[in-house]
């Protein structure tokens, strides 16, 4: 269940993925990906994977281009081609 804190932890997300989606800039988010593992057996812990996981959502949402790095090895997931001609143009 979400709080009155995490409902202003979201708040803000929202709002800079915003300002990152509207920028002209080059930005390069980097974060963890904790969702991939067992559920944790605690609260605290559950609700710092599940407001991660959403801000990574948020973030690649808004994003032209989206890699996931596994083992050193670059995945892409959202963007391809098309983001780099685009990244060249901005």
């Amino acid at each position: 269940a979400q709080g009155p804190k995490d409902n202003k932890i979201l708040k803000s997300l929202k709002a800079l993925a915003q300002c990152i989606s509207k920028s002209k800039a080059v930005i390069i988010v980097v974060s963890n990906e904790v969702g991939s593992g067992i559920v944790p057996d605690n609260l605290l812990a559950r609700r710092f994977r599940d407001l991660l996981g959403l801000a990574n959502q948020m973030m690649a949402k808004g994003a032209d281009e989206v890699i996931f790095m596994q083992s050193g090895i670059p995945l892409e997931i959202k963007g391809g081609q098309d983001a780099k001609i685009k990244r060249n143009y901005k």
